[in-house]
């Protein structure tokens, strides 16, 4: 089971907020695509593609959101955690500090 840093919590609802105040509906194809990518992850957790910056220690994997340009950041060691729903091309790895809580 997939469990969620607070702060990818609040990422996930807001960004789903932002999505339905553009668009009526938006925010739910955004939560369907999360739920998506949160399934894969569960059932085949080495499926997200490592995370390439540099140092980072492993086990840190993204996969990306089918129609919306956002990244499902996770942990896969010692538990699967989701530590950030990050814009793809917004303030990379800003998630960083949250591995620290883990």
């Amino acid at each position: 089971m997939l469990e969620f840093h607070p702060a990818a919590s609040r990422e996930q609802r807001l960004t789903a907020a932002w999505y339905d105040d553009a668009r009526i509906g938006m925010g739910d194809r955004f939560l369907s695509d999360l739920v998506d990518a949160i399934e894969l992850v569960e059932q085949f957790p080495e499926a997200g593609g490592p995370w390439l910056l540099g140092m980072l220690p492993d086990g840190i994997r993204r996969v990306r959101l089918k129609r919306f340009p956002y990244l499902l950041v996770y942990v896969t060691d010692p538990r699967l955690v989701a530590v950030a729903i990050a814009h793809e091309r917004r303030e990379p790895g800003y998630w960083l500090p949250r591995l620290r809580e883990l």
